[in-house]
């Protein structure tokens, strides 16, 4: 099981929002066992009103580190983008593994 390490800058994330995480995040495991762990920045961007929220993951595998980031009127739509991102960052990487073996 991947540790997943949570940092909420400027502000207390609320324990809901921190399940929610992990729960999205556990759900990269479908697309690599090789998962070693994730350090998610949760951020309040002030200069920006309407899609202040920003999510930052960077997920930690052999090889390269896989890196996403969006912004989001609320922490768990810009989640849901991240968890995209990183799924089309997986797959693209376990295609192209597989294509050298």
């Amino acid at each position: 099981i991947m540790k997943v390490q949570i940092q909420s800058l400027h502000f207390h994330a609320r324990e809901d929002l921190k399940q929610f995480v992990q729960s999205k995040l556990s759900k990269l495991e479908h697309y690599s066992d090789k998962l070693q762990h994730a350090e998610v920045y949760l951020k309040i961007d002030e200069t920006n009103p309407k899609a202040n929220k920003v999510a930052e993951v960077a997920l930690y595998l052999p090889g390269p580190v896989l890196f996403s980031q969006a912004e989001s009127p609320r922490f768990e739509t810009a989640l849901n983008s991240v968890y995209q991102q990183l799924t089309k960052q997986l797959i693209k990487r376990k295609e192209k593994l597989s294509k050298h073996r």
